[in-house]
């Protein structure tokens, strides 16, 4: 096995694990229906989505895994990950950049309401 081939393997790996994140983020919150531990995992990775995208901010797996990639002596592509793995293949090259941004705040709306809901039946549980 020669260095590009790791390079790409390891490139492979953050994807992997760039989906796992992503279905985390958009299902999280009904883990955190079943097991509140969750939570202190999920809120937080929740909200660093949410500000990257509301910021603008590369998100570190896509960095990472362009950097595999340019290492290994591939092209990486230009654009985030959503854009490239999710949108692109769905809507074609051209999906407007609102749309991406509009994934990411639906998946943290529904993952609010989870969150209030949760909050809703704790304050009802404790009322006389």
């Amino acid at each position: 096995m020669d260095a590009s081939s790791v390079f790409v393997a390891g490139a492979d790996v953050v994807v992997a694990l760039h989906f796992g994140v992503v279905a985390f983020v958009t299902f999280g919150g009904l883990f955190v229906l079943r097991w509140r531990v969750v939570m202190w995992a999920h809120v937080p990775v929740v909200l660093w989505a949410a500000a990257m995208e509301a910021f603008g901010w590369p998100c570190p797996l896509t960095v990472a895994e362009k950097w595999l990639l340019a290492r290994a002596g591939r092209a990486a592509y230009d654009g985030g990950f959503l854009g490239h793995y999710l949108l692109k293949p769905l809507f074609g090259p051209q999906t407007p950049h609102w749309v991406e941004q509009g994934m990411a705040y639906a998946m943290a709306l529904i993952n609010l309401g989870v969150y209030l809901a949760i909050l809703a039946s704790r304050t009802r549980a404790t009322k006389p």
